[in-house]
């Protein structure tokens, strides 16, 4: 059931009239004003393709100083020091999408970064200036990996189920370069 603008705010002869719709106490259910379980789960989902458009889960890497300079400038005195401390040691910034994940995202993209950087060092064709870990850093994260998922298996989880974390990541752990590797990233 819908109701029209009262006569009071009715529009000037010649423009056109506007019809507001409000729900009735018949369309939210016997009286009951709050939103069905439905359109809450309609509403989180307009939400997050809302989230996914305007930010990707993990950014391009930026400059971090000029990112953070301009985010921040004119702010707290003690964070800009902080910040100043940080330049003979990081040189870029990769922002990700704040949704739950964030943490985890963040940690197994840089885990990730890390291995195909020793890998390309490794070959001879690492970017300038890629920090890369000495050592047998590639197989022992893999090894590592394996171990975890064994693990799992033991505690008595399906194996089924925990693919669906570890076969994403094993590919991205494996990709060719870094344009590759975000783009692995870029599905939840």
């Amino acid at each position: 059931m819908t109701t029209t603008t009262p006569p009071a705010a009715q529009p000037e002869a010649g423009s056109a009239a506007v019809a507001v719709a409000t729900p009735s106490s018949a369309d939210v259910g016997g009286g009951d004003s709050r939103p069905s379980d439905e359109a809450i789960l309609q509403h989180e989902r307009r939400l997050r393709e809302e989230l996914a458009a305007s930010q990707p889960l993990v950014s391009p890497s930026a400059p971090l100083f000029d990112a953070l300079s301009r985010e921040y400038a004119g702010g707290d005195p003690r964070f800009v020091r902080k910040l100043d401390a940080l330049r003979p040691r990081a040189r870029a910034l990769r922002r990700v999408r704040r949704d739950g994940n964030c943490f985890y995202r963040a940690f197994a993209f840089r885990v990730c970064e890390l291995v195909l950087h020793e890998r390309l060092r490794k070959v001879g064709g690492a970017a300038p200036g890629a920090m890369t870990p000495g050592g047998d850093w590639l197989a022992a994260v893999e090894g590592r990996v394996q171990r975890s998922r064994d693990v799992l298996t033991a505690a008595g989880y399906d194996p089924i189920i925990t693919e669906d974390f570890y076969d994403p990541f094993w590919e991205a752990l494996h990709a060719s370069d870094d344009q590759s590797l975000l783009e692995k990233f870029q599905t939840e």
